[in-house]
């Protein structure tokens, strides 16, 4: 996307429509590729066929000017954990396929997950087949083994925020915070009686950052 926004403002439109339906094809993916193998293959493939793909040529180029494109990080068979939302938590399980159709009977026009995971029904979940849509730790990550927290998911507490304490509910253990890139021990959705549904991360377990919930208490207070 970045190499299209510094590209020549007219397009091919043939070549648009190649471009953009290459997640779609299936034969174009195997395990393990990345998007440029994928556009290197093509190009190489109908090059000689009398189709216009000189955006196509100038868009691999680009891409391969900004450096190694990183592909999957995980292999069949490897144990991981997926982001399941704040209800389910993080969960274990293994790679199953990469770049696999969610609904395989109605794949036409639908992009593929990089990952096809079959969660290992650990924490009293049931044992089942999920896809994680991204190949970051936000979706999946290779199993943790973190330090033991103070609170658990769901407990009341109030945490720390610029102009004083809030109170709030832990929605999330150890997930890594998108900025910092670092771990927080908790995700808190806090509500301050003006906006609710703010999540804020405590970055360490100590009550500099996060509290148990005190009787009688006011936000915004100075908490000593």
């Amino acid at each position: 996307q970045e190499a299209l926004n510094k590209g020549p403002a007219l397009y091919s439109l043939d070549c648009v429509s190649i471009i953009s339906s290459l997640l779609f094809v299936d034969e174009m993916w195997e395990p393990g590729q990345c998007l440029l193998d994928c556009l290197k293959h093509f190009l190489s493939t109908y090059s000689c066929k009398g189709y216009n793909l000189s955006l196509l040529e100038w868009l691999v180029s680009r891409i391969e000017e900004r450096g190694p494109v990183q592909k999957l990080r995980f292999a069949v068979g490897v144990e991981v954990e997926c982001f399941m939302g704040y209800e389910q938590g993080w969960q274990r399980g293994k790679v199953n396929a990469l770049w696999a159709h969610q609904h395989p009977d109605h794949s036409y026009g639908q992009m593929k997950s990089p990952y096809e995971v079959l969660l290992d029904g650990t924490g009293g979940e049931s044992e089942r087949m999920i896809y994680a849509p991204g190949d970051t730790d936000t979706f999946i990550r290779q199993p943790m083994e973190f330090p033991p927290t103070r609170f658990a998911r769901g407990d009341a507490v109030i945490a720390t925020r610029a102009g004083g304490w809030v109170e709030g509910t832990i929605i999330s253990l150890w997930h890594k915070h998108p900025v910092a890139q670092k771990w927080c021990p908790y995700l808190i959705e806090v509500q301050d009686g003006i906006v609710e549904g703010n999540i804020i991360a405590a970055p360490e377990d100590t009550d500099l950052f996060v509290r148990a919930m005190p009787d009688n208490f006011v936000p915004d207070q100075i908490v000593l």
